[in-house]
């Protein structure tokens, strides 16, 4: 059997001190007005106090996490402004994380003005290796981050040895690593850390990087905030959905119905679905277009990057195939995502659930408006296909259909993704 080699690892976490010293002064003038017979003289009297400034950027209260390997020299800070600790991972899957506190104990505020972690891996060495430095939320640390007079910002670093599927990447032999972690900070206005609190209140940058790392406690289904679309309009969104159960793990379930789901409270536009028949399916509507396109253009930036999904949609009882896929950024939510019940004509039907908003709402929550009146809206569920219809929610909330000629309320949904993506 093959056996696992080691990997040492070192780390020199160093701050570096930057003393700013300001200078006040203050400024007399005199100004003359009116003619030569007529003067006013102006004048400034005053005093101005400047209280002494101390700065102290340090260390403190190093915490080992849970299942850490021991390290062979535990974390220990030197100078205030310095950690060491050495360790070995043994075998894939070993871990040793830490956190430590860097605290402004100083009267100054401060902001990070150098960052630099040091070695890059090779990318043999990211095969087996991977190693981070964030806060303990897992929120990145960036230049400019505010640490100010009284704050205290914690700092989690972790070093692991991958679990991989094929022993050829581990290393032949021994590995040395040396880290060095450098931090400087200096004295000014820094940017505040942008973390999820209030799904209302937040940015959409501190909702996206939620959802990159994985931080949505502060959020609940049912939360609504405005997103701003320019042209298009100011508009309500409301989390609709946050769960994702086995079911979704199937490859042909639509994952339309798992995550994080956000749709818009009520319609932003009035549109027919633009094509001939439901045979077309979803996938060949106007509507899927003009939300894939004119909308999504409108979104802001930081949201885009986080957009898209696998939807699945039917064609009615004899469109063929049965069932389809499209990858959408924003698309109509189907019928049993909204009431749960099901239709015999949509063959995607075993492949959608109801989202958890939803669930348990009664007929009138199903209501939504245009311009302040309420509005029949469309699904993206075929309906009969020989009568040409899509499935609908009336003014009144009830289920119902439509053909596909008609105009009804255009009610965007979308999916924020998860985690890191790639590519």
């Amino acid at each position: 059997m093959k056996s696992y080699k080691k990997v040492k690892k070192f780390l020199r976490f160093n701050h570096k001190q930057t003393f700013i010293y300001l200078f006040f002064f203050l400024l007399f003038s005199s100004l003359g007005l009116g003619y030569a017979l007529i003067s006013t003289t102006l004048e400034v009297d005053g005093t101005a106090n400047v209280d002494d400034a101390t700065w102290d950027i340090h260390f403190d209260n190093i915490q080992i996490t849970s299942g850490s390997v021991t390290a062979t020299t535990a974390p220990t800070i030197i100078d205030d402004t310095t950690v060491t600790f050495a360790a070995t991972l043994e075998n894939p899957g070993d871990f040793y994380e830490f956190t430590v506190d860097v605290v402004n104990a100083g009267t100054m505020n401060a902001k990070i003005d150098s960052l630099e972690i040091l070695p890059d891996l090779t990318a043999e060495q990211s095969n087996y290796f991977y190693y981070n430095v964030t806060y303990a939320d897992g929120f990145p640390v960036n230049l400019g981050d505010a640490l100010n007079a009284g704050n205290t910002e914690t700092l989690k670093i972790l070093f692991k040895y991958k679990v991989l599927g094929d022993s050829s990447f581990y290393p032949a032999e021994d590995m040395n690593f040396s880290f060095s972690i450098s931090m400087g900070y200096i004295q000014g206005t820094g940017n505040a850390i942008e973390r999820p609190n209030n799904f209302e209140t937040d940015s959409w940058y501190a909702v996206a990087n939620a959802a990159r790392y994985l931080n949505l406690s502060h959020y609940h289904v049912g939360d609504t905030k405005e997103l701003d679309l320019g042209s298009l309009g100011t508009h309500t969104v409301r989390i609709v959905n946050m769960s994702t159960p086995d079911e979704c793990e199937d490859p042909d379930f639509s994952q339309s119905s798992c995550g994080f789901i956000l749709e818009f409270v009520d319609a932003i536009a009035m549109q027919s679905m633009g094509v001939s028949n439901s045979y077309d399916g979803w996938g060949a509507t106007s509507v899927r277009s003009y939300l894939n396109g004119d909308v999504f253009d409108a979104f802001p930036d930081v949201l885009k990057g986080r957009m898209g999904t696998l939807v699945a949609y039917g064609k009615g009882n004899t469109g063929t195939p049965a069932v389809e896929y499209s990858v959408d950024k924003l698309f109509l939510l189907a019928a049993k995502e909204y009431s749960g019940g099901s239709n015999n004509y949509d063959n995607a039907d075993p492949y959608l659930r109801q989202l958890d908003y939803y669930a348990g709402k009664s007929q009138a929550d199903f209501k939504k408006k245009y311009n302040n009146n309420y509005v029949s809206y469309w699904t993206r569920t075929a309906d009969n296909s020989s009568y040409d219809e899509y499935e609908i929610f009336n003014d009144s909330g009830m289920r119902w259909y439509a053909t596909v000629n008609e105009s009804q309320g255009v009610v965007p949904a979308f999916k924020i993704q998860l985690g890191e993506i790639s590519g």
